[in-house]
């Protein structure tokens, strides 16, 4: 009788593992997604804020140079952002795995 119930006691432990594992990995992605969507709207007012600005100053004050370096530096900006937002969609390799491990070329062969 004991063998049966220290079974199931592990058998129990194993599927709260994975039920939390599987939780962990849900609340992972969404953060993903979440963070995603707030690199896509941002992408999208930069450009929109910049050039609103720089018309702004063109237009309203004539200031053509202040409105150029507006302009460069929201261009600036829509490029880190950019650059981040792509490198971060990349999902790293698990290294955990044995298969994804690579010593290189063996001097030896």
């Amino acid at each position: 009788m004991a063998k049966k119930s220290e079974k199931q006691r592990r058998k129990a432990e194993r599927k709260a593992q994975k039920d939390a594992e599987k939780a962990a990995r849900a609340a992972a992605e969404e953060a993903f997604r979440l963070r995603q969507e707030k690199h896509k709207r941002a992408l999208i007012a930069i450009p929109l804020i910049t050039g609103a600005l720089a018309l702004g100053l063109v237009f309203g004050l004539g200031e053509s140079q202040l409105a150029g370096i507006v302009g460069l530096c929201g261009g600036l900006l829509f490029l880190m952002i950019g650059l981040s937002s792509l490198g971060g969609s990349v999902q790293p390799r698990d290294r955990m795995k044995a298969g994804s491990i690579d010593f290189g070329a063996s001097k030896d062969r």
